[in-house]
């Protein structure tokens, strides 16, 4: 779910981020997913997914 997520929250900026499966193991790449994961859930596009995903469930 948490990736399904982080996947709608980068469409943007897809190109940037180098996101493999095998990377997920490693340290760094789960940091910068945090890093990312932190600035995507400050910004208004994400609190705005979020909250259409709480209706869903909700419904």
């Amino acid at each position: 779910v948490l990736e399904a997520r982080f996947e709608q929250t980068t469409q943007s900026e897809h190109d940037e981020i180098e996101w493999t499966p095998e990377d997920d193991m490693g340290e760094m790449q789960e940091q910068k997913v945090f890093d990312k994961m932190k600035f995507f859930r400050s910004s208004p596009e994400y609190r705005a997914i979020e909250k259409r995903k709480c209706d869903e469930f909700s419904s």
